[in-house]
């Protein structure tokens, strides 16, 4: 009887174990992307993202100036979330693959989403403060006009071309909040700035 208990024992702790693997794979239908992401990657790992708090700062600097809040963005808290997705590509040739990477940057204070496709000359950034530009110029866009998925789908609202579906961006901060990772930049004095 001692050995039934603890067969069905292990066999109920395999069948939870490979109900728990089988959980863990991610759904990524739910984010917008069509065709959606196939996983996350760690982009502080990647020279092509790994200089990510030196774009947020320049990113701030070139939009310190908030006029219709008058205030100055160097001059509060800023709080950021970053995640990294990897897409299927087409096959360039027979047999072969391209991945393309993204980071969605979620910027806290100006409710936006940044699609950041990373620095090709990494080099370039480490050399000089200033050539983190990559962020700042890449493709945002803001909750204050996002539009609700079921109206989109009835069709009565027309998205504009950087226009955001309310569901689609909150499931891409709710991602972002359990796979990503925070930043957090302070008040701060830009280079050749000195007061």
């Amino acid at each position: 009887m001692k050995n039934i208990f603890s067969a069905l024992a292990a066999l109920f702790l395999t069948f939870s174990s490979a109900q728990g693997l089988a959980e863990e794979k991610e759904d990524f239908s739910q984010l917008g992307y069509d065709p959606p992401p196939v996983g996350h990657f760690d982009f502080e790992q990647d020279p092509k993202f790994n200089m990510i708090v030196q774009e947020l700062k320049v990113m701030i600097i070139r939009l310190r100036n908030d006029e219709e809040h008058g205030i100055d963005k160097l001059k509060r808290w800023n709080n950021f979330c970053a995640v990294g997705y990897v897409f299927p590509n087409e096959p360039v040739a027979k047999g072969d693959f391209f991945v393309e990477k993204e980071v969605v940057v979620y910027w806290k204070e100006d409710d936006e989403f940044i699609n950041w496709w990373g620095e090709d000359e990494p080099e370039k950034v480490k050399e000089d403060f200033y050539n983190a530009l990559t962020l700042y110029f890449s493709p945002s866009s803001s909750m204050k006009n996002a539009a609700e998925l079921k109206l989109w789908k009835e069709g009565k609202v027309t998205l504009g071309t950087r226009q955001l579906i309310r569901e689609y961006a909150e499931n891409l901060l709710a991602d972002c909040k359990k796979h990503g990772r925070q930043y957090i930049i302070g008040p701060f004095t830009p280079p050749f700035e000195e007061h």
